[in-house]
């Protein structure tokens, strides 16, 4: 079995037909403390989704909580029906979404 240090996907949980879940350690990583998040773990993520083994959906939501947890706006646009707690430069929050390889907001609306 092979898995990446920080990080367990598929090869370490196993796939979605195993057990009719999602490999998906967001909730794990959305109750570490800050500097582990900043330090740690969002530059990992970083790298894992640029390699295609990680989902940037799970990046966005773990900057975005970051963001809210410390009484700032989101700046990913990963929690829907808070766009009163997001940046007001949409263009800004797709460049963002862009850059870690989401679709935009009106994208992600049509989806």
């Amino acid at each position: 079995m092979v898995c990446r240090k920080g990080y367990p996907g598929d090869d370490l949980i196993g796939p979605f037909n195993v057990d009719f879940s999602h490999s998906d350690i967001t909730i794990l990583l959305l109750h570490t403390s800050d500097s582990i998040r900043i330090n740690y773990f969002i530059p990992k993520l970083k790298e894992y989704v640029k390699e295609g083994a990680c989902d940037p959906e799970t990046l966005g939501v773990v900057i975005d909580n970051l963001h809210l947890y410390n009484d700032e706006l989101q700046v990913m646009g990963t929690y829907e029906n808070r766009e009163e707690n997001m940046i007001s430069d949409k263009g800004q929050v797709n460049q963002n979404r862009l850059e870690i390889g989401l679709p935009t907001l009106e994208m992600q609306k049509k989806l």
